[in-house]
């Protein structure tokens, strides 16, 4: 008889208990799932990564039809009601093209938000399902991107800018981490609205680096939640973040700005005010407050999108009224501080390596591009007279060169300066009025001078100009290194360096420059006028004051302009005024400003308005 070996069936029999054991602690240690969403990231997020302003056709991801849905027809029309009919006011052409060019830092805020309106079937444009979008398409993860997509994403990924949309943002970072993750879980279960979650750094004491991520699940994992993540710049990955129940409720986020990248830590706590809820609800429903809009005229002519809720009402005391705010931003990686004529002051010092927020009812945040970059965008009151903003840029905990716009817009003006190069701990440095019409660049280490531009909207003509002059010539003498020191002291240095001004009288259409290095300097100058019909006229000048001998001093009489081929110019070689210097008529001339913004001899409201048939 053949023999079998014997089993100690006691020995199996706790073998199989430590499986079963084991499987047990790996469930209990996994949490357990208190909320979730119909939600998965390699079906309901996106097929490819977060991106920038590599595709060739960027500049049509916004239009005219676009600007009317958020701010309504009259804030952005100077005639016309209609995508078919507007004539695009100059402020907001110019509010739009700056918008499109920070999306060049990532799109992550537009991503999350359309994930999300993907997945409770909510329209865009009479758009619902991915297949409207893309013939064949089942998902959005199989959405391959095209013109249709991008504009929606960059669509959403403005508004964060908004007020409406920022504040009550910025009100649930105040509420610590731990609440953020009740309204999370209570938003999921009740199936009526849905979250972006928006992450920072704290570096230096100001939050930069902003990034959207979509939450789509909340697990609780006994002393921690963990909140499954979305996370754009990683399609088709499930990401974790981690919040402690107690103690400062430190949170937790370890993911890459792309898959080609190395992990990087997002940490915060109830201290930093790092973490932040934007529900989607917010976006739709009314029209928002434009920021270059005079006398609040943005309340009539939307095309709302509704979401089936409304945004939280505005609180009366918060920020300034529809056409009284000031509007900061910059589309390139630095950190920025802007400082009253009172000395008072918001942002980043890099004297003292101190973030500030002296200046009441100031509004400061960090756009989320989610690429790494640090893209400040600062609303302030507005006022109308007073002492020129000082504003500073800095490079500080840059690892390389920065290239972006700095953009102011207030009531029925968009200026501000193009091509700003900014090293790794270089400072740069400028004054703008508050009412947007003299701007002041002070010279660089290097000498780089960037375009300055205006764009301003009157009851008559509407203005368009751009200003690029000879770089600025460093003296040999004094270093401009005050402007890293006591704001203070900041006029003295604009007083005592060279510098480039350019004024624009938008009354009597007189448009100065002038600089002080006391070399013979050259300025190119793009000039674009229309009225209320569209019809607008355009001029070049070239090497302005290239044979001149003097003061580097021009005025151009925009105003007396009659749309030829040549313009009065006066030139103040003995800088004294321009009361005894007489005119002369200078001719039409290429020069070497891209024009890839002009319209040419169109209609303005044709230009960018490639989605109007949507509406």
């Amino acid at each position: 008889m053949k023999d079998y070996p014997r089993f100690n069936y006691a020995i199996i029999l706790t073998a199989i208990y430590l499986i079963v054991a084991s499987f047990s602690n790996t469930a209990q240690a996994q949490g357990k799932i208190i909320a979730k969403l119909n939600f998965d990231p390699k079906s309901n997020g996106f097929g490819f990564p977060n991106y920038g302003n590599e595709h060739a056709g960027w500049k049509g991801d916004l239009g005219v039809a676009d600007l009317i849905s958020m701010f309504g027809a009259e804030a952005v029309c100077k005639s016309g009601n209609s995508p078919q009919n507007c004539v695009l006011k100059a402020a907001a052409q110019e509010w739009m093209t700056e918008q499109l060019d920070g999306m060049k830092g990532g799109h992550c805020e537009g991503m999350s938000t359309t994930a999300l309106r993907f997945n409770s079937g909510l329209p865009f444009k009479g758009m619902n399902s991915p297949a409207d979008f893309l013939s064949g398409a089942t998902s959005p993860f199989s959405l391959t991107r095209g013109k249709t997509l991008d504009n929606y994403i960059a669509y959403y990924f403005v508004t964060q800018s908004f007020s409406e949309v920022a504040r009550p943002s910025k009100e649930t970072a105040q509420k610590g981490p731990v609440a953020i993750v009740n309204m999370l879980v209570e938003a999921m279960n009740a199936g009526k609205d849905t979250y972006s979650l928006g992450i920072y750094k704290m570096v230096n004491g100001q939050p930069k680096d902003g990034h959207a991520i979509t939450p789509f699940a909340v697990e609780d994992d006994g002393d921690q939640f963990k909140i499954h993540i979305y996370d754009n710049n990683n399609p088709g990955e499930t990401k974790f973040m981690t919040v402690e129940k107690g103690g400062k409720q430190t949170w937790k986020y370890v993911a890459a700005i792309n898959p080609n990248e190395s992990e990087d830590a997002y940490i915060g706590d109830t201290d930093t005010k790092t973490l932040e809820l934007t529900a989607t609800s917010w976006r739709d429903g009314k029209c928002f407050e434009a920021p270059f809009a005079p006398d609040g005229k943005g309340t009539t002519g939307c095309s709302s999108v509704s979401t089936g809720a409304t945004r939280p009402p505005t609180p009366a005391s918060a920020a300034p009224k529809p056409g009284e705010g000031a509007d900061f931003s910059v589309t390139g990686d630095a950190n920025m501080m802007i400082v009253q004529g009172d000395g008072k002051k918001v942002g980043f010092n890099p004297a003292d390596d101190k973030f500030y927020d002296e200046i009441p009812n100031a509004e400061l945040d960090s756009t989320k591009g989610g690429k790494g970059e640090n893209l400040p965008h600062y609303q302030l009151p507005f006022h109308e007279t007073g002492e020129p903003f000082t504003v500073v840029l800095s490079g500080k905990d840059q690892k390389k060169e920065s290239d972006g716009n700095f953009n102011y817009s207030g009531p029925g003006f968009s200026v501000g300066f193009e091509n700003l190069k900014l090293d790794p701990n270089e400072t740069l440095a400028f004054q703008v009025s508050p009412d947007g019409e003299e701007l002041t660049f002070l010279e660089t280490p290097d000498g780089e001078m960037p375009t300055v531009k205006f764009a301003f909207d009157t009851d008559g003509k509407s203005y368009k100009a751009e200003i690029r002059g000879t770089d600025l010539k460093k003296d040999g003498n004094d270093k401009v290194d005050e402007v890293e020191g006591d704001p203070s002291k900041l006029n003295e240095e604009f007083e005592k360096h060279p510098a480039l001004t350019v004024k624009f009288d938008d009354e009597s259409g007189k448009l100065q420059i002038k600089d002080n290095d006391g070399d013979e300097d050259e300025f190119d100058v793009d000039l674009t006028q229309f009225g209320a019909d569209g019809h607008h006229q355009h001029i070049q000048l070239n090497d302005l004051g290239e044979k001149d001998s003097g003061e580097d001093a021009y005025e151009i009489e925009v105003g007396e302009w009659d749309g030829g081929d040549d313009i009065p110019v006066k030139h103040d070689d003995e800088g004294n005024g321009f009361d005894d210097d007489q005119e002369e008529e200078v001719k039409n001339e290429n020069n070497d400003i891209e024009d890839e913004d002009d319209p040419g001899n169109q209609s303005l409201f044709v230009y960018n308005g490639y989605y109007s048939f949507f509406w």
